[in-house]
């Protein structure tokens, strides 16, 4: 194991972690000096791989896999028994993201099924990615002409980027610490807004309206998710395969919160919850329309393209 590793572990396990100087105490959904600097020596270090397979596994429900991995995580204080901790569960997101962009052999997400979604597409364009997370579909623009830029809530995530960016090979991103419902550009900076999954944790009402005015006379949006029709038709299917309470608790929170959003224009239920992704909003590819429209964009239904499961890459353009 690491040095680096091996002192926090040892901190963690002997309680001096408690006595952190001020400078090292952060709030929620943010590493800590220590915590940053352990996350990237496990994470580049030789157990790296087993760590990431760890995590992955247990951010998609699995039991995760016995030995080195695993004890790395704990160690950590990502995960107590099998479960994540608040800190695993600020770091999880990334990680999980890494994977599936490896998996995908760094490609966007579905660039295989809507060409609008190839690296090529953003030759020379100003493009920013509203929700970047671990910052790997930026990470697949790498070297396309032009400028990417990501926007994440989640501090973490953008402090794991460029740990991530270093396992891929590669240059960390430009990305910022803001809301997608209120962010440092000037007005028409971007041609192109990008919604990869994750507009279902916004306030869309300030958000479109934060898009519509960063995003030029000529420009576009992709929004890539869920929407509510297959939604419910999937969390129908999961609700007769089983009785898993969370599943039951997060698909019924999503249901509810999604027909009063569309409705009043606010959640009503978890609203004090610390993370917007406890509280996700799945709207229906109708109602995004009529507020596209409402700020001066067509969706282009030649390219909007259902994907598979309960997600659609619905594609617009001002008008």
């Amino acid at each position: 194991m690491h040095d680096g590793v091996q002192d926090h572990c040892a901190q963690r396990d002997s309680g001096s972690l408690e006595g952190q100087s001020p400078a090292d105490t952060v709030g929620w959904g943010q590493l800590s000096t220590s915590e940053l600097a352990a996350a990237e020596a496990a994470l580049l270090g030789e157990q790296g791989a087993a760590l990431r397979r760890a995590i992955f596994q247990l951010s998609i429900g699995q039991q995760a896999t016995r030995g080195v991995g695993l004890d790395l995580a704990r160690c950590l204080g990502w995960v107590e028994g099998d479960v994540l901790t608040e800190l695993g569960e600020a770091v999880v997101g990334p990680i999980r993201e890494f994977v599936f962009w490896e998996q995908r052999n760094g490609k966007l997400p579905s660039a295989d099924l809507v060409p609008t979604l190839r690296r090529d597409e953003y030759n020379g364009k100003t493009v920013v990615e509203l929700g970047c997370g671990g910052g790997c579909n930026l990470l697949s623009l790498t070297g396309v002409p032009g400028r990417q830029v990501g926007v994440d809530a989640m501090p973490a995530t953008l402090q794991l980027q460029p740990i991530l960016a270093r396992l891929a090979g590669l240059p960390a991103p430009e990305a910022v610490v803001a809301n997608a419902e209120h962010t440092p550009f000037a007005d028409d900076e971007f041609d192109i807004a990008l919604c990869y999954s994750s507009h279902q944790y916004m306030d869309l009402h300030r958000a479109f309206d934060e898009i519509d005015r960063i995003v030029n006379d000529h420009g576009q949006i992709y929004i890539m998710g869920a929407i509510f029709g297959p939604f419910v038709r999937e969390a129908i299917g999961r609700l007769l395969r089983g009785r898993d309470l969370g599943i039951l608790k997060y698909d019924t929170y999503a249901v509810v919160n999604t027909l009063t959003y569309q409705l009043l224009g606010r959640r009503v239920l978890g609203v004090r919850l610390q993370s917007s992704t406890a509280t996700p909003i799945y709207p229906s590819s109708r109602w995004m329309r009529r507020q596209l429209k409402k700020r001066g964009f067509v969706v282009d239904d030649v390219r909007t393209t259902r994907l598979p499961g309960s997600e659609v890459a619905l594609i617009a353009r001002r008008v």
